[in-house]
């Protein structure tokens, strides 16, 4: 298991098929882990501590595609210095960019897709 670093993982923040496998590998390893997990769901609060080592920020935009979200990432990577991160779907382009450019040693994106889609 990965011990003591700090891992972003953007996602959705919900209760909501997917959602709930990221929501769940991000409890785990925030375990020994210092985690912070970047939503695109938006709720009432911008920055929620779920316990001391695990906080859901909200990216500023509908969707984290945009200069503001870049900005965004940005300072949390400043801030922060990830070791790695986990990416999915809508922010992986921001992600991969941002963390290329400051040097974050694990980068791991995907998305995902129905087989129902792959098959049609």
């Amino acid at each position: 298991m990965i011990k003591n670093k700090t891992i972003f993982i953007a996602h959705g923040w919900s209760d909501v098929s997917l959602n709930l496998q990221s929501k769940a590998l991000a409890i785990e390893l925030s375990k020994d882990n210092d985690v912070f997990f970047l939503s695109a769901k938006k709720s009432s609060e911008k920055i929620k501590t779920i316990h001391h080592r695990l906080q859901v920020f909200e990216w500023p935009g509908k969707r984290p595609t945009s200069w503001k979200d870049f900005w965004f990432a940005v300072k949390m990577f400043r801030r922060y210095k990830p070791d790695m991160i986990l990416s999915n779907f809508a922010a992986n382009d921001i992600m991969l960019l941002v963390s290329w450019i400051f040097g974050t040693p694990v980068r791991a994106c995907y998305y995902h897709t129905l087989v129902q889609q792959h098959i049609a």
